[in-house]
């Protein structure tokens, strides 16, 4: 497949995301049809994309996923990522959007336990946050990239990490995971460089939240009695919602039982955001995101749309021409 192709097929997953239709065949259909998507590709091309799309050689796969589980899509994340990267770095001046406390708390000592499995997992996400490293900064994570075997390495670069962590993962003290915790109470794991909050906002239902930036955890003179770990973690996360709220809008997802293909969706709504973060900062202009993303989709269409009009057109001319009604056509003597 072509480069042009290829940008001619996001070009529609990204107008899918925004016309909004039940299925991606409603596509091409008479009544929800999209002109647009009409133009750009056949119905039965694209799904033959689809079916074959990916990422990396498979013949060598199953050699490379032995040390890198991801490896049916690590190359292009990798690349995505440092570009994404770069981008942030070299306009960092222009964005900054790309995205009476009393001690009262039940504290004890845990250790997460350390496994060779983490390894892979804590160097792929501390990339992300390579350019940031040793600068004294602090990253609000979710639960995916909250890591205690991350938050350690992380702080010895000067960087610390406040986030939500799921309290099935092998890190969390087994003492933590209690059934029965009354409203409003507070226990606090400490361990080497990092505190685990364990906060009770109702009656059986408990919040995670680990903290390599506070050395004590301080709860709120309240009723709820709120920890500040968790108070400056609802704060911080903000940005990180209305990234996700945006992306959803017009999200390019589908259902799909490939992940790497998933995870394509995935890159494609994240860039789709971030270019219209920079035309706006660049440009100085607000236009709609929706009315950004159409033009978008128009421009990597551009240079497919073009050809196939070209080679058709070229198709047209090498067809022998065909007499007109009432002309006698020419018998050679």
């Amino acid at each position: 497949m072509a480069l042009p192709e290829l940008m001619a097929f996001i070009a529609i997953i990204i107008l899918r995301g925004l016309t909004k239709v039940p299925s991606m065949s409603d596509c091409w259909s008479a009544n929800l049809g999209n002109p647009q998507i009409i133009a750009t590709m056949s119905q039965n091309r694209f799904k033959d994309i689809v079916q074959h799309l990916r990422f990396d050689d498979r013949d060598t796969r199953s050699e490379r996923t032995k040390t890198d589980k991801f490896a049916a899509i690590s190359a292009v994340w990798s690349s995505f990522v440092t570009n994404c990267i770069t981008t942030l770095v070299d306009t960092s001046p222009l964005l900054n959007s790309f995205s009476c406390q009393r001690l009262a708390a039940v504290s004890c000592t845990w250790q997460g336990p350390q496994s060779s499995q983490w390894g892979e997992t804590v160097r792929e996400r501390s990339f992300v946050q390579e350019p940031f490293l040793d600068k004294r900064r602090n990253g609000t994570t979710d639960n995916f990239f909250t890591l205690l075997s991350l938050a350690q390495p992380l702080l010895r670069r000067k960087t610390t990490i406040l986030g939500t962590v799921n309290k099935i993962r092998w890190e969390i003290p087994q003492s933590s995971r209690q059934r029965n915790c009354n409203e409003f109470t507070t226990q606090v794991f400490s361990t080497t460089g990092a505190i685990l909050t364990v906060y009770a906002p109702k009656r059986k239902k408990t919040v995670y939240v680990l903290s390599s930036m506070h050395s004590v955890v301080q709860t709120e003179n309240t009723t709820k009695t709120k920890p500040n770990t968790i108070t400056l973690y609802n704060t911080t996360k903000c940005s990180v919602d209305v990234m996700d709220q945006m992306v959803q809008e017009y999200t390019v997802r589908t259902g799909t039982r490939r992940w790497p293909v998933a995870v394509f969706y995935n890159m494609n709504d994240m860039a789709a955001l971030n270019a219209h973060v920079l035309y706006q900062a660049r440009t100085g202009r607000q236009d709609r995101r929706v009315d950004f993303l159409v033009e978008l989709a128009r421009e990597l269409a551009n240079s497919h749309v073009g050809a196939k009009k070209a080679k058709k057109e070229e198709l047209l001319w090498q067809q022998p021409s065909t007499p007109s009604p009432g002309e006698k056509g020419h018998i050679p003597g």
